[in-house]
């Protein structure tokens, strides 16, 4: 069934079965800072921080049968940018019986700003989005959506100092990519058999398809490691549908950073760290 049909009839027949409630009553939202200032010509870490309520959950970027990723539209002064917004490993859940992936409690979905060198130390910049989610819990949804901002200082780089949001920041759990490295993915009738170039441990190991509509979620992965590489056989979502063109996992060992991989090689987050900010560390595979 398509997934935005699925979302109104789930909506439709639980309007009429569950009390009314806003949508800030079961997500809160805010753009945070792990820095307490910008500094020209740097880039600097933001996230958007959803504080969900207990039995509720939001949407990873593949939300599953139902359900839809959360978003955020930058609205930027002249000269800035914004990397795409990250999405850490998810867990999974069941909304009416139907199995989805995404956070519950308080998730940091983190996105690089790019600061011009042109803006003046001494000054402030007010940064603006609006951001988009669905909140379901066991029995119905809510669309939710927020207008935020986030309003600097411009200072010096060593004058900048970490924030009560940048060690939260520093843990999120963002998947990296393994550079150079791609998936080798072999059909073998109703299954996928694909090849990671790094040795895992199964104990743990939890995959989910980033690439919707393509892998059976529902079945558990077969892992194998072979020296340095690692096998999983994973079911197709139908048994007909030819090897995907693309295709891309994420791999959560229980003991390691997460990575990101594909078929044709996917970008890394290399340009998101937490600049030059005392008491806090580089993101990266190490920190993840």
């Amino acid at each position: 069934m398509n997934r935005t049909l699925l979302i109104f009839l789930l909506l439709g027949v639980l309007l009429g079965t569950t009390p009314a409630l806003r949508c800030e009553e079961t997500v809160r939202a805010n753009l945070v800072s792990a820095q307490d200032g910008l500094a020209p010509g740097t880039t600097a870490t933001f996230a958007l921080k959803l504080e969900i309520a207990e039995h509720w959950h939001t949407y990873w970027s593949n939300p599953g049968e139902t359900g839809f990723p959360t978003t955020l539209a930058w609205q930027l002064p002249e000269g800035f940018s914004a990397g795409p917004l990250l999405f850490p490993v998810p867990t999974s859940f069941t909304t009416a019986e139907i199995l989805g992936f995404g956070y519950e409690g308080t998730v940091y979905h983190l996105v690089s700003i790019r600061v011009p060198s042109s803006v003046p130390i001494g000054s402030s910049v007010t940064l603006r989005a609006t951001a988009q989610w669905l909140a379901c819990d066991p029995q119905s949804c809510i669309p939710g959506d927020a207008s935020l901002e986030i309003t600097l200082p411009v200072k010096a780089a060593g004058k900048i100092t970490a924030t009560t949001d940048a060690p939260a920041i520093t843990a999120t759990r963002i998947p990296v990519a393994l550079p150079g490295s791609v998936l080798a993915v072999t059909e073998a009738g109703s299954e996928l058999l694909i090849t990671v170039p790094v040795a895992l441990d199964p104990e743990g190991l939890v995959v989910f398809a980033e690439t919707p509509g393509v892998i059976d979620m529902t079945k558990a992965p077969g892992i194998t490691v072979d020296g340095s590489s690692t096998t999983l056989t994973l079911a197709k979502k139908h048994a007909s549908d030819p090897v995907p063109p693309e295709l891309t996992l994420v791999l959560a060992p229980r003991d390691a950073p997460a990575i990101r991989i594909g078929t044709g090689g996917v970008a890394t987050n290399s340009s998101l760290s937490v600049t030059d900010t005392p008491g806090t560390e580089s993101m990266s595979a190490d920190h993840i």
